[in-house]
């Protein structure tokens, strides 16, 4: 653990930025998350002590606000002036646990506010960029490298004082936030890791029908924001992914059994106490049985005039997109880059359609793996362009060749595949990402294998 660059919000409607180019992840690491060391001095002019409930936190946390982005041009926005409500809700989802310092009683917001005095009170709100908890064999799969960490911007504002705290308590001074990236080892002493991050989305929906926004393929949760589980008014819903049915015709007290009855679930993952679960990969679900497709949300029953829908999920990266970061990313390293789909350099099964949330693996030349796998080269002063080693090019020719003589069509086809999905921005098809012969990587790659 090492601490970066601080922060401080002196005072209401305030911004500050952790700039791009200042946020660091050390070589050979990864960043599950962006954490911070908050400090929020409060001062009780109340006549006694006092210490927050849970609803008066809540609505601290509401005056504060967090965007992350990240690429070239900081195209790619993770999280969108989110509130620390929120912030806490996929903190918990993503981790598996409580925010260190929520309900600590010593130095963080459960101590007793002495009356008359300001009390420095600490928590540790971390913005997901990459934690899977869920599937311990993919903890470690995504997460931002060091060149990633260097293209990306955070910004904290504090918005107005929070009308919920007690009579007298007011946010009392400067309020610090201290970076603490969550760095773990990575798979691999010298690897440079690229995650395309998932990211939050809300929306308002009249309608009795709420579509997930078009790009975003692959969801690790859906939510209605207007109550908590227990006391949302829905009564008869459908969930669908693609051609996938989730739910038809439950109700949330009947789809929540679902998700409870899996073992070992953490009661501080289970953030059904803030909102209504329509959807969770939850404990012990394989990333790589992640539904793809466009999430739809019915209220067969329109209970709710104004369904407030929570999206959090994977985006479907366009080819330009990802060919723009390859380039500014060589650009920050100062040399010759080959990026890489992880999946194949770990060995990690991976089902084709869900290769656009994997993440990438950046080598330079000398690599064994430069040589080794299909991807994209980005040069600096030049465009990236994707290139197949030689020696794969002639396997694939020739496995590709005999499997037609022996009339074998369909297998053939996969040869090509298998030779894209290595290649970042293989899967594009943003209206259904199940449709990998929409790439037009897999187009080039089939040229090639003529």
């Amino acid at each position: 653990m090492r601490k970066l660059n601080s922060i401080t919000l002196a005072g209401p409607n305030t911004s500050e930025k952790f700039r791009k180019g200042t946020i660091e992840v050390a070589k050979g690491k990864v960043a599950r998350g962006q954490r911070f060391k908050m400090t929020i001095p409060l001062a009780n002019a109340s006549g006694g002590p006092v210490a927050l409930t849970d609803a008066q936190k809540q609505s601290l946390f509401g005056a504060f606000f967090l965007s992350m982005a990240y690429g070239a041009g900081l195209l790619h926005k993770v999280y969108q002036l989110i509130d620390f409500v929120v912030l806490q809700i996929l903190q918990r989802h993503a981790y598996g646990s409580e925010m260190e310092g929520y309900a600590d009683s010593t130095t963080g917001l459960a101590q007793s506010l002495p009356n008359g005095a300001t009390t420095n009170c600490v928590c540790y709100p971390i913005a997901p960029t990459g934690r899977f908890w869920q599937d311990p064999a993919m903890d470690r799969f995504f997460g931002v490298g060091p060149t990633q960490a260097r293209m990306m911007e955070i910004e904290i504002r504090r918005g107005a004082a929070p009308a919920g705290l007690p009579a007298g308590v007011t946010i009392g001074g400067i309020v610090t936030l201290e970076l603490i990236p969550d760095e773990v080892p990575a798979e691999h002493p010298n690897e440079d890791r690229w995650s395309y991050l998932p990211e939050y989305r809300d929306q308002d929906e009249a309608d009795k029908v709420a579509r997930a926004p078009a790009d975003m393929q692959a969801m690790l949760l859906v939510a209605e924001r207007t109550a908590k589980h227990v006391s949302s008014t829905l009564t008869n819903i459908r969930a669908e992914v693609g051609p996938t049915m989730v739910h038809d015709q439950v109700s949330p007290a009947e789809l929540i059994t679902e998700y409870h009855d899996a073992p070992n679930l953490p009661a501080e993952a289970d953030v059904s106490d803030r909102w209504t679960l329509i959807y969770v990969h939850g404990t012990n679900a394989k990333f790589n049985l992640l539904p793809v497709g466009r999430f739809v949300f019915t209220q067969l029953t329109k209970d709710l005039a104004t369904a407030k829908m929570a999206w959090f999920g994977f985006v479907v990266q366009g080819e330009d997109a990802v060919k723009a970061d390859l380039k500014e990313a060589a650009i920050v390293r100062a040399e010759t880059i080959k990026a890489i789909n992880f999946a194949d350099t770990s060995g990690k099964r991976i089902p084709y359609p869900l290769r656009f949330a994997s993440s990438l693996t950046l080598v330079a030349p000398g690599d064994a793996d430069f040589d080794k796998f299909p991807g994209t080269v980005a040069e600096v002063g030049k465009n990236p362009e994707d290139r197949v080693p030689a020696s794969v090019l002639a396997d694939a020719k020739a496995r590709q060749a005999k499997l037609l003589a022996n009339g074998e069509v369909a297998a053939a086809a996969e040869v090509a595949k298998k030779v894209a999905a290595a290649i970042p921005g293989a899967v594009t098809n943003v209206g259904g990402a199940v449709d990998t012969n929409a790439s037009a990587t897999l187009a080039r790659i089939r040229q090639m294998l003529q």
